[in-house]
């Protein structure tokens, strides 16, 4: 800038702030349901992972999810950081890890009766008794348990988590189901009828 001087002269200048950059990188199996945001305003990861702030600028992160995972805990600059916030200052460009893992329930089989059998689960986690009887499913999925009775035996039910016949349950807390098999004789019926002779041969509704 050059100037000819006649008498006071005021000049003005403006310098823009130079810039650091935050990026976020989530990670963990919840990383897909974790959500990490800025104060001032910038990030949304998410979406943008990515943004710049003025030097010297003190960023606040904040870590949250959609309540399908759990934050862990921060990595790289903000390692050491305990809690769901990390303060920046913006002194050089950062990078920022942050590890999520996804909230899951566990659904654990009891095997009961005399008889033998077996119960495996879709999608799989649970094939009780060859393998396990008891896996950890992510919140929100829907188990369904299939019952196979040994050739001597037959499937009676469910219990617990499950009544009846069939079982399916929604992951969204520990569930505990049992399954009975028994040997076919061992439920057999017997009925005693009294009552006057016009009551043969009347019929009988039986529900085991």
């Amino acid at each position: 800038c050059s100037v000819f001087v006649r008498g006071n002269v005021s000049v003005t200048t403006t310098f823009n702030a130079s810039a650091y950059t935050v990026t976020v990188n989530r990670m963990g199996s919840g990383s897909a349901s974790g959500l990490v945001t800025s104060m001032p305003a910038g990030l949304d990861c998410g979406g943008i992972c990515s943004a710049p702030f003025d030097v010297g600028a003190t960023v606040v992160l904040s870590a949250a999810s959609d309540g399908t995972a759990t934050f862990l805990g921060w990595g790289g600059d903000c390692t050491g950081t305990t809690g769901p916030t990390c303060t920046l200052t913006m002194d050089a460009s950062k990078t920022v890890d942050a590890t999520f893992s996804r909230v899951t329930h566990t659904l654990a089989v009891t095997l009961a009766g005399t008889g033998g059998g077996s119960i495996v689960s879709s999608p799989p986690g649970i094939d009780c008794p060859a393998a396990t009887c008891s896996a950890a499913f992510d919140v929100g999925t829907v188990v369904s348990l299939t019952p196979t009775a040994d050739a001597s035996s037959i499937f009676l039910g469910y219990a617990g988590g499950c009544a009846g016949s069939a079982c399916v349950v929604t992951m969204s807390a520990d569930q505990a189901v049992t399954a009975t098999f028994a040997p076919p004789g061992e439920y057999l019926w017997s009925l005693t009828f009294g009552g006057t002779d016009s009551d043969l041969g009347s019929a009988v509704a039986v529900d085991p």
